[in-house]
């Protein structure tokens, strides 16, 4: 176990965060609470304080500056941050997990790795990040979280021990110093869902794809709260009842004035680049469902496009990692 963490390639499982993060141990136990998480009752007054405390908040919960630059630079972290995305989604649609839980998870995920500047990652120890990341979002947001060894049943080159496992949970919670409830573009998602009663199953299915697919695309540069808006003005207006629109300008008003520009920006990215795909694909399936994780791994390869950063890691992988491999604490 030693010699896992001591030699200098495996050296950031033991780093502190960033210097220029502040220290924010001493936090509000209603933050990291799951039975605290407010439930605000339907009304246009609780509707906007529930929206103003989430635009608060939702910069504290974002990346360090420059990680979508970072993720540009260096191709392999780039690669193992999807294909985590897509064992991610893979693991909800297995486990019956909400998209809430695997939103949490890629959130925690990126911020592990922008507080940690290390230049030894391997693939295993982003494996072993994601584990981590999804098993605390289970338990932050499920009412029956899966067991460590389920989430590893398929999809990993390699299986980690619990108690592996539960180190790597410890940091992770220690870096980003144990705020857990992240506001993420499903925050807000559910918080329209929450006050307004007109999402229909079907919308709720495509407005879950779509959530699910900007997981993978480069939109960590815009807010939460812009990156919500702009899926929710791509549903196709055949999905969209006649309250809709009424609420969706409601939304829009409550944006900040700065945010404007990156809205149109943001609205431009996913209009232009996503939906034609990803209805291409929905049109031919079965007009409504559970949301479909199959469909969004299908559409990967189209939404890493949007990276262009479509590499040979992709072969590299897949021949050195055919066959699976154990991680044993005492090895």
């Amino acid at each position: 176990m030693d010699s896992l963490f001591c030699t200098e390639e495996h050296v950031w499982l033991m780093m502190s965060p960033a210097a220029a993060v502040p220290d924010q141990t001493s936090f509000n136990t209603s933050e990291t609470n799951i039975n605290t998480t407010c439930v605000y009752s339907s009304g246009s007054q609780d509707f906007e304080e529930a929206f103003e405390l989430y635009l608060q908040k939702e910069q504290t919960y974002m990346p360090q500056p420059g990680y979508v630059d970072r993720l540009e630079l260096d191709r392999f972290i780039s690669f193992c941050r999807r294909r985590a995305i897509h064992w991610l989604i893979q693991t909800r649609r297995r486990l019956n997990l909400s998209p809430e839980t695997v939103s949490n998870a890629v959130n925690y995920l990126d911020r592990f790795i922008s507080l940690n500047q290390c230049h030894g990652w391997k693939y295993w120890m982003v494996a072993l990040l994601s584990v981590a990341c999804l098993s605390i979002a289970s338990k932050f947001g499920e009412t029956s979280p899966p067991l460590l060894l389920d989430i590893q049943v398929e999809g990993l080159d390699h299986t980690f021990q619990p108690k592996l496992i539960q180190e790597m949970e410890l940091k992770l919670l220690q870096t980003v110093h144990w705020r857990l409830n992240c506001k993420t573009p499903y925050s807000y998602v559910e918080l329209m869902i929450r006050d307004f009663d007109f999402f229909t199953d079907e919308l709720l299915t495509r407005v879950t794809d779509l959530l699910l697919l900007a997981l993978y695309c480069k939109l960590l540069t815009f807010r939460p709260s812009v990156i919500a808006l702009c899926m929710l003005r791509c549903l196709p207006e055949k999905l969209i009842p006649s309250a809709y629109s009424s609420h969706l300008a409601h939304f829009v008003n409550l944006i900040p004035q700065d945010q404007m520009e990156s809205l149109i920006k943001c609205h431009k990215i996913m209009d232009s680049r996503l939906i034609d795909h990803l209805y291409n694909i929905l049109s031919s399936e079965p007009p409504y469902g559970s949301s479909s994780p199959v469909t969004v791994l299908n559409m990967a390869p189209l939404v890493e496009r949007c990276d262009p950063q479509v590499d040979e890691l992709l072969c590299v992988s897949k021949m050195a990692c055919r066959k699976r491999k154990r991680i044993d604490l005492h090895e």
